[in-house]
């Protein structure tokens, strides 16, 4: 399940980016350069990304850890075993 949220985030995150126009047919076109790494940006929302990622590496969360980092809506329809 925390793939899937981490997958998902990552999906989302890479949807936001500018569009860029097609080349006109004929064009060579290359592929950029791979990147060494994409990181949350300085946020609330990524500093709560860059928390679940290291996270996922220390599973089960702890009772406060939950508590501390979920919405309580969110784990009154999830529970904490289902986010473990």
């Amino acid at each position: 399940m925390w793939a899937a949220l981490v997958v998902a985030v990552a999906l989302l995150a890479g949807a936001c980016t500018s569009a860029r126009t097609p080349a006109p047919l004929g064009t060579v076109t290359f592929a950029p350069q791979p990147t060494q790494g994409v990181s949350p940006p300085g946020t609330p929302a990524g500093a709560q990304l860059r928390w679940l990622i290291a996270a996922v590496a220390h599973l089960p969360l702890s009772d406060t850890q939950v508590r501390a980092h979920f919405d309580p809506s969110f784990l009154a329809e999830v529970g904490q075993a289902g986010l473990n």
